[in-house]
């Protein structure tokens, strides 16, 4: 058991890169340790890339969620227009990468679980926010222990039981779940985790070697690494031409 529990570890605190789209720039960071872990955010004092805080991201992420952004311009990350290369943006960018509230109200009405013409509220998203972070916290063992072929925790599926009568939702007679506000997108994203937990897929859970995220490998030989071949994949394999190529 101690064994399980230090490589679990050990993979948490392995970093990842993953790219977001932030106010119309791809912008590049790196994250180790569980994300429903305290947050550390690693930011440079001059602008730089994410590759100054290379050797500490593993260590820091034993015991937090640690995040290391490439800042507009410098490294992955794109590089705005001339005009644009102001400390204020590049705290708005930071700022908007860390995400808040309207984020998060953006994702679901871009995921289709509320309407486009929804009114923005940020008092009650910053509210779902973190409800929303709430339930990431129990998707993320279910799926880790998925992956590993371990029993789902009893506690995350208690919790995904409540979260699924915090919201209201609509029901047809052909089983589609329709949300009828926000926090019914929240019930409606548990009420799936709830039918994986039931029914678990017959394509295997795989954990993405380079960003940490979860899929279902499709591939025929089930021997897939990478969430994505254009973004982990390429990254993964760019990372090691770079090693053996100083």
């Amino acid at each position: 058991m101690l064994d399980d529990l230090g490589e679990r570890v050990k993979r948490s605190t392995k970093t990842r890169h993953l790219d977001a789209e932030v106010d119309g720039l791809s912008v590049h960071y790196r994250e180790a340790g569980v994300r429903s872990s305290t947050a550390v955010v690693l930011l440079h004092g001059f602008p730089s890339s994410s590759y100054s805080f290379r050797d500490v991201l593993p260590a820091l992420g034993e015991r937090n969620y640690v995040i290391a952004p490439d800042l507009p311009g410098f490294g992955f990350s794109d590089a705005p227009q001339l005009d644009e290369c102001t400390f204020e943006r590049l705290a708005q960018v930071v700022e908007a990468l860390i995400a808040d509230g309207d984020a998060l109200a953006g994702w679901m009405r871009h995921a289709g679980l509320r309407p486009a013409d929804a009114a923005p509220s940020s008092a009650a998203d910053d509210v779902l926010l973190h409800e929303a972070r709430a339930l990431r916290s129990l998707l993320w063992p279910i799926f880790d222990a998925q992956a590993d072929g371990r029993d789902v925790p009893v506690e995350a599926l208690d919790g995904l039981l409540g979260a699924a009568r915090n919201g209201e939702v609509s029901l047809s007679f052909d089983g589609t779940i329709t949300p009828r506000d926000a926090r019914g997108a929240q019930a409606f994203l548990a009420l799936r985790g709830i039918g994986l937990v039931l029914n678990p897929p017959d394509r295997p859970v795989r954990r993405c070697d380079r960003c940490g995220w979860f899929f279902l490998d499709h591939s025929r030989g089930r021997r897939r690494r990478w969430c994505s071949m254009k973004t982990c994949g390429n990254q993964a394999k760019a990372a090691r031409y770079r090693a053996t190529h100083p």
